[in-house]
């Protein structure tokens, strides 16, 4: 591993456990808010969550408002939407509850709501900023933990349908709220994708050039916690609490080191492949994975190994290389149990698609593909992997 020369870790004040959403209250006195609006999509919405957050903050003697128009990969309508919304009613508090996508558009638009003249366009463009909405973050997935991330993904959907991540401290919120009572009634659909989507980032984490020995903490934690939860929260979740909160945790962790040390380039496959195929991001990425493992595990047998006996996998008496092997049929036999896709075939991916998905990979991703991924990955490398998984 290519170790950075120094490492940045920054945490959010973060209140976790069951019913932590309870505390929320007591967590925005510090803040004084005047005005607070809760961002949201129509589904969370319809599920009672927002009336609990609402709880919290009536027992603290305060009111919101309630925007429930986020949508799928935060397309720039929705922030745009969200940022005139935040501006025209004054509000100097949010609160995203929902899974990445309402907290990534509950991000940018704090930045956009802060910033005179600022537009979407400009964080598109990697503009810097020096100031942010205040914000507290509470995901109701064990997905894609940007409540503990920099970063916020905006899709470009009044344009060119492109996935831009936007890196800025300004991305982490005042507080967040882990509260895996908010996950117990997630379909089993949702779990496994966004529980796959938080493996990925565990073990892309782990073993991405820019990996180091503090990332490897949290990374390998994450691991071990969502391989070992993820199957009895996805067969009944709402009676596996005590997974829904390993998941929670893990999720978070995971998320973390991928956030400071960087993933790999089953998330960079996914992208187009995700858009082409009409699938979530959490199946493009697992489909994904064991191909880039496969590809990636001579950069670093020893860590692949390490995965597998994270994975739960017995590898005594194995050679490095025979052990690393298992943390990749470990993957797969996690996606069976999960039924997700693992063929493109299955998706509706052919042979022709594949130029097109290469061919985007390699435009749009190929600076941070060489940047974090462990392997040089060059157009008929792609190619070969994308056949592969077909």
């Amino acid at each position: 591993m290519c170790d950075a020369e120094f490492i940045e870790i920054r945490v959010p004040r973060t209140l976790v456990g069951m019913g932590a959403t309870s505390g929320l209250g007591d967590l925005l006195k510090s803040l004084s808010p005047k005005r607070i609006l809760i961002v949201t999509d129509r589904g969370v919405a319809g599920t009672g969550i927002v009336d609990t957050v609402q709880a919290s903050l009536v027992s603290a003697h305060l009111e919101a408002d309630v925007f429930d128009g986020c949508g799928v990969e935060a397309p720039v309508s929705g922030i745009e939407q969200l940022t005139q919304k935040v501006k025209s009613g004054r509000y100097d508090l949010l609160i995203g509850v929902g899974g990445g996508s309402v907290m990534d558009t509950t991000k940018a638009a704090s930045i956009l709501a802060a910033n005179e003249k600022a537009m979407v366009q400009d964080l598109l463009e990697g503009k810097p900023f020096h100031k942010s909405v205040p914000k507290i973050l509470i995901p109701t997935t064990a997905g894609t933990g940007s409540e503990w991330s920099t970063a916020a993904v905006i899709t470009t959907d009044t344009s060119d349908d492109r996935t831009n991540p936007y890196i800025s401290p300004l991305n982490l919120p005042e507080a967040a709220i882990i509260d895996p009572a908010l996950t117990k009634d997630l379909s089993a659909r949702a779990t496994a994708d966004t529980g796959m989507d938080a493996l990925a980032h565990a073990i892309e984490g782990y073993t991405c050039c820019r990996a180091n020995f503090l990332t490897d903490l949290y990374a390998s934690t994450a691991i071990r916690l969502i391989s070992k939860s993820i199957g009895p929260a996805y067969a009944k979740g709402c009676l596996r609490m005590a997974d829904r909160y390993q998941m929670s945790i893990g999720a978070s962790f995971a998320m973390l080191a991928g956030s400071v040390a960087g993933v790999g380039l089953a998330h960079f496959m996914n992208i187009a492949l995700g858009k082409r195929a009409g699938i979530t991001h959490g199946s493009a990425v697992s489909l994904m994975l064991p191909y880039v493992m496969e590809y990636n595990l001579i950069s670093a047998p020893e860590k692949f190994a390490e995965v597998a006996r994270l994975l739960g996998e017995n590898t005594n008496g194995l050679s490095t290389r025979d052990a690393a092997l298992k943390s990749i049929s470990a993957v797969r036999v996690l996606l069976s149990d999960l039924n997700m896709p693992q063929r493109l075939s299955e998706v509706g991916i052919t042979a022709a698609d594949i130029p097109g998905l290469v061919d985007e990979l390699m435009t749009y991703q190929s600076f941070p593909l060489g940047l974090m991924n462990p392997r040089e990955v060059r157009s008929e490398d792609a190619t070969e992997i994308y056949m592969k998984a077909l």
